[in-house]
């Protein structure tokens, strides 16, 4: 015959809609019908013409295919490739290869066309990961909501092509499997972040309390009168439902003084879920970000980014790009694979990188179906402002400034707020109001291919009393990048530089509080210039190099504070080995420098190896120290750890000595215990410690 029968059941019909046969059906089917039937039976009745270009039309001769009844099949359903009839199938509804669930979809006719299509309501397509925002403004229907005349309801079923719906989108229906397939390019599916679970399925966690404590107490005798100092740090908290309660506080007391009570931290705090951001209430401090840093007694409302999966927290590049066919994505960072995954044909976006760090180029390199594969760079520098497009952080404190050395504490209202608003740019800026000042800070932080930049500039304006009022400007850059070419790391680069009358909230405070008592408002250093660097270099296998460098002076005082260190790291046969060389000068002019080489060598090669450490130093006071260190660890989870060391000083300002010590640490089940001993050049000292947690929950 001029067609097998079977062909008519696997033809492609029109669009991307197409019915299927398993082969063993087919077959059958063939047999039934060609078995005794002569060469011509099933004949080409026409074509029809879609964008697969011409579909043949059969007829077939159903003189042997009778009913029990005897009357004839009506084979005209099958004249054409789709022979899907209208009406509803229960479907295993698959997206992108993915099993979705079993789903009841209504088929409708194609308006005189033979076969028939399937219907979704937008209820199923946002059920089935479809971002029906970015579709509806990719196709300019109206958007999802929305109740009008063309606006269909959620659940109301919208029965016109797919790729109406979802741009580039394509449904394929297997009859004889129930199976309905959805293809939709990446860029219009919801983004689930790895490792994010939905709000609704958040818990506020079981009741109870814990009190976690570290003690210690230190005694030294010698030629001068012995001396003991004791310390206890607490960090307790209570969880009650939404509400979690927090404090830190020390006690310190030491031979001669008075014991002192530092209450560092004590505020409730409770989630707000839908701002991503928690609320908290007492004494804390503000972060840094924007201002610097200070502590408060009042409340704070700022974003909390550990209700983020860990795969959003940081900052990271969105990848775009576009697959021709189902294509693989493999994301390289200096030679090492961050992701790979596999997308639809069409555009595709993945904003669910890990942040690494201070980043490096991202090299994107997409593989077709067919082999055919292309690559790409995306920029990926960091620094502490950037953040993910769409990404926002806000802060919102009000409160009393905690400053102990103040009389008069003013109270103060502080809003910061960071929006990406792009791969490449992130907008910041904040103000600060309180007694006698005002602050206002705008900047932007950007990610380029010469690395990431973030530059901001602050405004402030202090009245003092009985004196004229302070007004200034702070400018403040940092850039950061990591050259992937040669293993070259620009971790932290920062320069800030402030005219003579800005000043920042604690200063201010500061400066007024000794103003209203009469004091010398030139006790307070205004900081001029500041500059920070720290390069890392890889040389090799496993040496590396870094270079470290800071330095500030003061509009009230002259000199400059600076500090140089160079360093330099690699392995060698029985260990490794480093050489440091540091500078330091003081605003004064004191100068300093000093050599260090250290050496670590493991001595054996079992589990419980001992490590030999030496290390030898020289200064420019022309004072050497040599020092050797043995330490290691004990038991099956290493829970007994020691330390033995040996110490020599020769020349310099002091005269010649020496000094020994052990020290030994025990990881008990419920605590860990330390204690330390030593003595040489007419002193002694010992210690001893303890830290550890309790914690209690109902039905512990």
């Amino acid at each position: 015959m001029k067609q097998a029968a079977q062909h008519a059941f696997t033809r492609q019909s029109q669009g991307a809609f197409r019915l299927r046969l398993k082969p063993i059906a087919a077959i059958a089917f063939s047999v039934m019908t060609c078995a005794a039937i002569p060469p011509a039976i099933a004949e080409a009745a026409g074509t029809d013409q879609n964008k697969n270009g011409p579909v043949a039309e059969f007829s077939f001769d159903n003189t042997y295919l009778r009913q029990e009844s005897g009357a004839p099949i009506d084979t005209s359903r099958f004249t054409r490739g789709n022979a899907v009839s209208p009406g509803t199938y229960a479907v295993d509804l698959f997206v992108n290869g993915a099993r979705l669930g079993r789903e009841d979809i209504r088929f409708v006719g194609k308006g005189g066309a033979a076969g028939s299509k399937p219907c979704f309501s937008r209820e199923i397509l946002n059920h089935a990961g479809i971002d029906m925002v970015k579709a509806d403004a990719a196709s300019g229907r109206p958007e999802l909501g929305k109740t009008s005349a063309s606006a269909p309801a959620v659940n109301a079923d919208i029965c016109d092509e797919i790729g109406t719906l979802v741009p580039g989108a394509t449904v394929d229906f297997d009859f004889s499997r129930q199976m309905l397939e959805l293809n939709v390019p990446q860029a219009y599916m919801r983004n689930s972040a790895r490792g994010s679970v939905p709000s609704d399925q958040w818990d506020q966690g079981v009741n109870g309390g814990f009190v976690s404590y570290n003690a210690n107490t230190f005694r030294t005798d010698g030629s001068a009168p012995g001396s003991t100092q004791s310390y206890l740090g607490l960090n307790a908290g209570i969880n009650l439902g939404a509400w979690h309660l927090r404090h830190q506080s020390s006690v310190s007391a030491a031979t001669g003084q008075s014991t002192q009570f530092d209450n560092i931290a004590t505020y409730v705090q409770r989630d707000v879920e839908k701002l991503g951001a928690q609320l908290t209430l007492g004494d804390t401090s503000t972060g840094g970000e924007i201002f610097d840093s200070v502590s408060f007694r009042g409340a704070q409302l700022a974003t909390d980014d550990r209700m983020l999966p860990d795969s959003i927290r940081g900052y990271a590049p969105v990848v775009r790009g576009v697959a021709e066919t189902n294509a693989r994505v493999t994301i390289r960072q200096n030679g090492q694979v961050l992701e790979e995954t596999n997308v639809a044909p069409g555009p595709f976006e993945i904003n669910d990188l890990y942040s690494t760090g201070y980043g490096g180029d991202l090299v994107v390199t997409v593989t077709e179906a067919d082999g055919r594969s292309k690559e790409f760079t995306v920029p990926f520098a960091s620094v502490a402002q950037l953040l993910r497009p769409g990404v926002t952080r806000f802060s919102a404190t009000a409160g009393q400034l905690r400053n102990d050395s103040l009389d008069t504490k003013p109270v103060f209202a502080q809003f910061t707020l960071q929006h990406g608003l792009t791969n490449m740019v992130t907008a910041y800026g904040g103000a600060v109001a309180s007694n006698g000042y005002g602050a206002l800070n705008f900047g932007g932080a950007l990610n380029t291919n010469v690395g990431a930049f973030s530059m901001d500039v602050t405004g402030a304006m202090t009245s003092v009393p009985d004196a004229q009022s302070m007004r200034g400007t702070s400018l403040r850059v940092g850039y950061s990048k990591f050259v992937g070419a040669t293993n070259t790391n620009v971790s932290v680069a920062a320069y800030r530089f402030s005219t003579a009358g800005y000043l920042n909230l604690n200063d201010a405070a500061t400066i007024r509080d000794i103003a209203e008592h009469g004091g010398d408002m030139n006790a307070v250093y205004r900081q001029r210039n500041r500059m920070q660097v720290s390069v890392n270099q890889k040389l090799g296998d496993h040496g590396t190099m870094f270079v470290t460098g800071s330095s500030q002076n003061y509009w009230n005082r002259g000199g400059t504070d600076t500090l140089f260190q160079a360093g330099y790291t690699n392995a060698f046969k029985y260990g490794t080995y480093s050489l440091t060389a540091g500078r330091t000068r003081t605003m004064d002019g004191q100068l300093s420098n000093e050599f260090l080489l250290s050496t670590t060598i493991p001595l054996g090669h079992s589990a419980h190896t001992p490590m030999l450490t030496t290390n030898a130093s020289h200064n420019s006071d022309g004072a050497t120290n040599m020092q050797a260190n043995v330490s290691g660890s004990l038991g099956a989870a290493n829970q007994f750890s020691y330390n033995g060391y040996g110490t020599y000083n020769v020349g310099g300002n002091s005269a010649d000595n020496g000094n020994a010590g052990v020290s030994a640490t025990y990881r008990a089940p419920y605590a860990t215990v330390n204690a330390s001993a030593s003595g040489g050049g007419g002193t002694r000292q010992v210690s001893a410690g303890v830290q550890g947690s309790v914690v209690r929950t109902r039905g512990a």
